[in-house]
């Protein structure tokens, strides 16, 4: 919603506004890419934090093993990157 809301802001004449100033791109939404890099980079960000407190529950409340503090784990305490990458890609499944 933060990227969508950061696209519909834009001024509608910058494409126009951008090929009289000179610009011959191929791809006129390249005009719009620096304007909108702040409202992604905030949506990135909200994300990211919302991943880790979601992380951070089930790490500290759980009472039986749950599969991401598992694969935290593996990585970062036994330093078992292929298993680690396995427990990953099983959290990413049921995902895509």
């Amino acid at each position: 919603m933060m990227i969508e809301s950061t696209l519909m802001s834009l001024n509608p004449n910058l494409e126009e506004s951008a090929y009289d100033m000179g610009q011959r791109s191929d791809h006129p939404a390249d005009d719009h890419h620096p304007a909108a890099r702040a409202g992604v980079a905030q949506g990135g960000l909200l994300i990211f934090v919302m991943t880790i407190a979601e992380f951070g529950n089930a790490a500290i409340l759980a009472a039986d093993p749950f599969l991401a503090p598992d694969t935290y784990t593996v990585i970062t305490g036994e330093s078992d990157f292929n298993m680690g990458s396995v427990l990953s890609v099983v959290l990413i499944a049921p995902a895509s």
